[in-house]
């Protein structure tokens, strides 16, 4: 059903950080750190993503900042605008447009899913700070990915666990006609 992309071992990095020792950062601290840790994405470009007035199309698209995508999304769900993923791939947090009540996929789509990381690529954040993120991602997901998501693709932070339209789309995310 679902395929692993890249190495590494998902687990042992979570036990080898250990348990963080005194109090929770606040909100800010990990928006700021994340914000490092995906500046290095962009959102999609005009050219991935061709807008309409009631529809927009994504095409390609590798991620990017989570807070950019959440703006855009939250923007996306106030206006009720369709949201079209087609092309080759979608991923990271191009991932997150499937929460979307008015999204379709195509078949051919591959989405690739990871989990949150440090700005240090392939290494974990605390595991507070984990959850939290990871809580953030899967909250931006159908129910059936986002149960998958936790339990599964958020250990992946080397490479990408992919995912086919098709799959989605048996999973109850809507095919685009």
């Amino acid at each position: 059903m679902f395929r692993r992309f890249g190495a590494g071992k998902r687990r042992a990095l979570f036990s080898a950080m250990g348990r963080r020792q005194g109090a929770r950062k606040g909100l800010g601290a990990k928006a700021l750190l994340l914000g490092a840790a995906l500046t290095a994405i962009q959102l999609p470009q005009t050219t991935q993503a061709a807008q309409s007035q009631s529809a927009i199309t994504i095409r390609n698209d590798s991620g990017g900042s989570l807070q950019l995508r959440i703006n855009e999304i939250n923007r996306l769900r106030q206006s009720g605008t369709q949201v079209r993923i087609v092309g080759d791939y979608c991923n990271s947090a191009c991932t997150m447009y499937l929460g979307l009540p008015n999204t379709c996929v195509s078949r051919s789509v591959t989405f690739g899913f990871h989990g949150p990381m440090s700005q240090f690529y392939g290494v974990a954040l605390a595991p507070d700070e984990f959850e939290y993120w990871s809580g953030i991602m899967a909250s931006y997901y159908p129910q059936a990915v986002r149960s998958w998501y936790m339990h599964d693709a958020r250990y992946t932070l080397v490479g990408l666990r992919s995912v086919s339209g098709s799959e989605l789309i048996r999973l109850g995310v809507p095919e685009c006609r």
